[in-house]
């Protein structure tokens, strides 16, 4: 009984200093740095607008250690009113990216609109709504919404990204701007 006991006792306290890492790793802050497009073509066949989009990842390692993000995925939702959001894109990178300890790290991605998988007549509208706030300068209303894994000293933890920015696409280099 005693040995039950002080099996359990162990257990309960080798598990609190691990919890409370994971903690800490969890306050690591991901947001989305800046956003600009870099190619517009429409397809003819089959009829699909296409956007080239580069997106900077910034990742904000709060830590005393460093942490590695094995891969990380997201998909970009234009928001077009309180209720409805049309996926326009996605990224997946699972090329390793080492974070070192309280410091700031911005990580660029590539994405492609998705619109050929479903040309339907709202895609083509939705398409036509980003070129045109991309012509005029305007901004445009995104949820950003996917998951990082880190790879740190207790384990693989993933966080959460579920972010609203408003973006403008025209500027070289704009400064997307969350919304709170």
């Amino acid at each position: 009984m005693k040995i039950i006991f002080a099996v359990i006792f162990l257990f309960v306290s080798c598990a609190n200093p691990i919890e409370k890492k994971k903690k800490e790793f969890e306050n690591c802050k991901i947001t989305i740095d800046s956003l600009e497009i870099k190619n517009l073509r429409l397809f003819m066949v089959p009829l699909a607008p296409k956007a080239y989009i580069k997106a900077n990842l910034r990742v904000e390692n709060t830590n005393d250690v460093p942490v590695d993000i094995e891969k990380f995925q997201f998909k970009t939702f234009l928001l077009e009113n309180d209720k409805e959001s049309t996926l326009i894109a996605q990224v997946m990178n699972d090329q390793v990216q080492k974070v070192e300890a309280k410091s700031v790290k911005i990580i660029p991605t590539e994405m492609q609109t998705l619109f050929e998988e479903n040309s339907s007549m709202k895609n083509i509208s939705t398409y036509l709504n980003i070129a045109k706030s991309y012509l005029n300068g305007q901004d445009l209303d995104l949820l950003m919404d996917g998951t990082v894994e880190f790879n740190t000293i207790v384990g693989k933890i993933n966080i959460p990204i579920k972010e609203k920015i408003k973006a403008n696409l025209n500027q070289k280099k704009s400064d997307a701007k969350k919304v709170e």
